[in-house]
């Protein structure tokens, strides 16, 4: 059973370890926050903002965020950052991400 990022939250609270979030704009940025990740050996959320999601394309980054957590075998949650977003195109994004700022 996958542990959701509320339960990784709360225990990375109660251990008082922190969860790396990094932003990543482009395939190169990806790929280097998940190799970090899986040599410290620790979980890992790669956020989207407005502005990748424009350069790469939802679909793509989403795919390729959740092919890189496969590949290197890391817990993890895309999440969605701060953007204008509107409250239809909110509640879609909602079903694609652990998390939507």
């Amino acid at each position: 059973m996958a542990v959701s990022i509320k339960q990784q939250l709360k225990h990375c609270q109660e251990s008082q370890t922190a969860l790396l979030a990094t932003n990543f704009y482009n395939l190169e940025t990806l790929l280097a926050i998940l190799k970090a990740a899986a040599v410290a050996h620790v979980p890992v959320i790669p956020p989207l903002t407005q502005s990748s999601t424009e350069y790469m394309g939802l679909k793509v980054a989403v795919s390729r965020a959740r092919q890189g957590l496969a590949d290197y075998r890391l817990p993890g949650w895309i999440t969605l950052d701060q953007g204008p977003y509107g409250e239809p195109s909110m509640r879609g994004l909602q079903s694609i991400f652990a998390s939507v700022m």
